[in-house]
């Protein structure tokens, strides 16, 4: 009893291996990169406003040429510019990186739950998607009938794309507000998805993990005819005979270890 309870405890922590170790590593990049995305944005505008204001219809630029004050403010503008879309774009490919950390540290966790509960499954097929729904389905597992599973189904459809084009693909755009209205990741759109789907992932494991424990150690009423059903379909007379006779020696083995260890606790053995 001890063993199959440490068995429930053992695989009902898994989830909580799930971590955000690699945010944290990038955390202070983050920061300066948004400072100075909001430092040049400021100063952009500043010198558009500027740029806003100059009387191009009085500057005779065939003749004269571009005034240097002017030069100036163009110059500016352009150099800023490129700065700002650099900065952007060193902001969005480590929201990126964040995205897909996610979905691996995810495949990480639910590879584990599933190899402890079914330790004969083939690994390879535990990273795809189809493969691990069609398991839950055929052992009759709350997979996508958990609340997170929208969100985790969401992030697996953003990561896949990121991996493969920098373009936002049809059924992302269509489906996942952040992208609706935009045909580009970038960093902000990213950072609101990231956010809204993050905090979802270790609720949806956890969840899981105490649906996984159910399929192997909760047996009711019901499920237990259930395999009465199936066995007595399959099995003729004799393999009944067998099973019920190797059923009735486990548990009489069971039984004796029990008192063995009562005894022990006590002090009475001999």
């Amino acid at each position: 009893m001890r063993n199959r309870e440490s068995k429930k405890l053992f695989i009902q922590g898994i989830p909580e291996r799930l971590d955000f170790l690699f945010d944290k590593a990038i955390e202070n990049s983050e920061n300066e990169l948004r400072n100075d995305i909001n430092e040049l944005e400021k100063r952009f505008n500043e010198v558009n406003e500027k740029h806003s204001c100059i009387s191009w219809d009085d500057l005779d630029i065939a003749v004269n040429g571009i005034p240097d004050d002017v030069e100036d403010i163009l110059y500016e503008l352009s150099d800023l510019h490129f700065d700002l879309e650099v900065s952007k774009e060193k902001l969005k490919s480590l929201v990126e990186m964040k995205v897909l950390n996610l979905y691996k540290t995810y495949e990480i966790i639910l590879k584990e739950l599933i190899s402890h509960t079914f330790p004969n499954q083939s690994n390879k097929s535990l990273y795809q998607w189809e493969n691990v729904k069609g398991l839950m389905a055929e052992h009759e597992i709350k997979f996508g009938e958990i609340n997170e599973y929208p969100f985790i189904n969401q992030l697996r459809l953003v990561n896949n794309n990121i991996k493969h084009s920098p373009y936002i693909e049809g059924n992302v755009k269509k489906n996942i507000k952040e992208f609706k209205n935009d045909d580009e990741y970038n960093c902000d759109n990213l950072e609101l998805f990231y956010n809204r789907v993050n905090c979802k992932v270790k609720p949806f494991l956890t969840k899981l993990a105490d649906e996984l424990t159910k399929y192997l150690y909760d047996f009711s009423d019901e499920r237990i005819e259930s395999i009465v059903e199936l066995y007595s379909e399959r099995m003729g007379d004799a393999e009944l005979d067998t099973l019920i006779d190797k059923l009735q020696a486990k548990v009489s083995l069971k039984s004796k270890r029990h008192k063995k260890k009562r005894l022990r606790t006590t002090g009475f053995e001999f």
